[in-house]
């Protein structure tokens, strides 16, 4: 991640000019007097390597002729094959990019990369199925979320166990390893094998234009300063909004609003912007689920302070996937101050937006939280092996090859592709993205979808809940005893 980061700064600055220091002049003194060269230096200095870059993340996956296909059975959700899916140069620089990553495994490890679209729901129970009977008609598969239930029912391999993946470094997700890995068992990981994990996060946009209108500071130095908070959106947006067509009302498709979202994204995004974890690691390391109760009435109050507004519209019918361009085209067209939005989909749903806009982390609960936190989506694809796959030393190998050819090639042109040209439009936003980035949070309750607390920031939304004290005692009986029960299943697995 470090490395990452590190890489974004880079490609953030390059519309900046670039100072380049100069070399010390050479000496040109001349001694009276020159000694012979000493025979042991001069043999020294004859042999020293000049100096080199350091080996690239690929580099560190032997060639070698593995054979075969790779199978790879993957998620459909919001785009997701975009992963993978590459079957010649056109042009496109995604599609090239991917196309050419896929190129440098196949020739590196002499195997064909084959890719299969489906539906998370049917993936899950295609592993199942392929488990069960004994089969192997998919290498690796790329999941969702609710494929993590399928970890500690023995259908996922132990990834920790194959020596050929080293997953402690940084072109795997360090956040997720440590979130997820339970009883020394990760059965599911991500990082930079895909590009959705990278940008699925979320992320606010605000409109310049009405800003401006305003007399309002855009709030980057809030953000630098520490103190973009819930309570300083609410300041901006409180008495924020226009009744365009003068019937009293004020609503998505006719007038100016304070902010949009959409709740299977927006649902959460403000919460785990406050940095709150349900799971968290004991002295020992081991997860239990433990959280300041307080802290967590206090989160989803504000949350619900910010939403539940007349002059804000979040979109809550997660049945629903047309209604993306009516609730973003209210930003996109000039009508909203603010909108809930992941990075990936700003390019999506922004790039013609006649208005300038900029894009901030979510705000922390209060100026004493430490870090900005971004929520990373869970219709992100997680990856993960069938409990009965043959050669896990293979698969890892291959795994590990195309998770390094990303983290060489793809991801930092990736990030200037999606992150720079297509969406930002200021070096300020370019700044934020950068906190965004480097401050993905994942919550284990969120992730193994405790019942109650994997759902609750989101419930309270949809469900316009007034008592949050109430509701929160009758989800916790329920989720201690599945944590509980999960928990168990891990222990059972050994």
């Amino acid at each position: 991640m470090k490395r990452l980061v590190a890489l974004l700064c880079a490609m953030l600055m390059l519309t900046s000019a670039i100072a380049c220091g100069k070399a010390e002049p050479a000496d040109t003194t001349v001694a009276t007097t020159t000694a012979a060269p000493d025979a042991t230096t001069a043999a020294t200095e004859a042999t020293t390597p000049a100096e080199t870059e350091p080996p690239k993340a690929f580099d560190t996956v032997p060639a070698q002729n593995l054979g075969g296909d790779f199978h790879i059975l993957y998620s459909t959700t919001d785009q997701s094959l975009a992963d993978f899916e590459a079957e010649t140069q056109n042009g496109d620089i995604k599609n090239d990019l991917i196309f050419a990553r896929n190129t440098m495994v196949e020739e590196k490890l002499g195997i064909d990369v084959k890719l299969s679209p489906m539906g998370y729901t049917d993936l899950n129970a295609e592993c199942q199925r392929q488990v069960q009977a004994g089969g192997d008609d998919y290498d690796m598969f790329g999941g969702h979320r609710n494929s993590l239930v399928l970890s500690y029912q023995g259908f996922h391999y132990n990834l920790l166990d194959i020596d050929t993946l080293n997953l402690d470094q940084e072109w795997w997700d360090q956040n997720y390893v440590d979130a997820i890995t339970i009883n020394d068992a990760l059965y599911t990981v991500i990082g930079d094998i895909g590009v959705s994990t990278l940008l699925f996060v979320s992320s606010l946009t605000f409109n310049k234009k009405l800003m401006d209108e305003q007399n309002m500071a855009y709030p980057y130095d809030l953000v630098r300063e520490g103190k973009w908070t819930m309570d300083a959106l609410l300041t901006m947006t409180a008495d924020y909004g226009t009744d365009l067509n003068g019937d009293g009302i004020l609503t998505r498709d006719n007038d100016r609003l304070a902010m949009v979202g959409w709740s299977t994204e927006s649902g959460y995004s403000l919460f785990y912007g406050s940095g709150f974890a349900f799971i968290n690691r004991d002295a020992m390391g081991d997860p239990v689920l433990e959280y300041d109760s307080d802290k967590l009435v206090n989160v989803l109050e504000k949350t619900l302070e910010i939403w539940l507004r007349d002059n804000v519209f979040i979109f809550t019918d997660a049945t629903s996937g047309t209604e993306h361009q009516k609730t973003y085209g209210v930003f996109g067209e000039g009508r909203a101050l603010f909108s809930d939005i992941v990075l990936s989909k700003i390019g999506t749903f922004y790039t013609s937006m006649e208005d300038d806009y900029g894009i901030l982390p979510c705000p922390k609960y209060s100026e004493d939280q430490t870090n900005y936190s971004a929520y990373l989506g869970y219709t992100i694809p997680i990856l993960f092996l069938p409990s009965n796959v043959p050669d896990p030393e293979r698969n890892g190998t291959i795994m590990e090859a195309l998770c390094t050819a990303s983290y060489d090639n793809v991801t930092p042109q990736m990030y200037e592709i999606v992150t720079k040209l297509k969406n930002v439009r200021d070096e300020d936003s370019s700044e934020m993205i950068e906190i965004i980035i480097r401050n993905k949070v994942i919550d284990t309750a969120h992730f193994y979808n405790v019942q109650g607390y994997g759902t609750i920031p989101r419930d309270v939304i949809v469900n316009k809940t007034g008592n949050i004290a109430s509701t929160l005692k009758s989800y916790e009986r329920v989720a201690v005893k599945q944590w509980e029960k999960i928990l168990d299943n891990f222990d059972k697995l050994g």
